[in-house]
């Protein structure tokens, strides 16, 4: 879950190259665009549920079954704070392709 946004950052994450590689550019980056917007909505839904199960987690006091009994919030917190992760990178590449092309921060 840590990891995922690393893997958008670095353009390894799935995709579908077979279907854009015959498109034009300006199409392309239309995709890209359509990609990042559409991964920011399906990240924070996810980021929503992760933080309603954590909640839900605290709320009943949910532990593990190891002898360790260790709380389960712990390991629920990674699915929010990856897809929020996820969500910041998709939102960073959506703002470079939308600034226009020769400008610099």
């Amino acid at each position: 879950m840590l990891s995922a946004s690393r893997l958008i950052r670095d353009r390894v994450h799935v995709s579908v190259d077979m279907a854009i590689e015959h498109l034009s550019p300006r199409a392309v980056r239309g995709a890209e665009i359509f990609t990042c917007a559409f991964g920011i909505l399906v990240s924070a839904g996810i980021v929503y549920a992760g933080l309603k199960m954590v909640d839900f987690a605290l709320m009943f006091g949910e532990r593990s079954d190891s002898s360790i009994r260790f709380p389960m919030w712990g390991y629920y917190a990674a699915i929010p704070v990856g897809f929020g992760l996820c969500s910041a990178q998709y939102a960073i590449q959506l703002v470079s392709l939308l600034r226009p092309r020769g400008t610099s921060c």
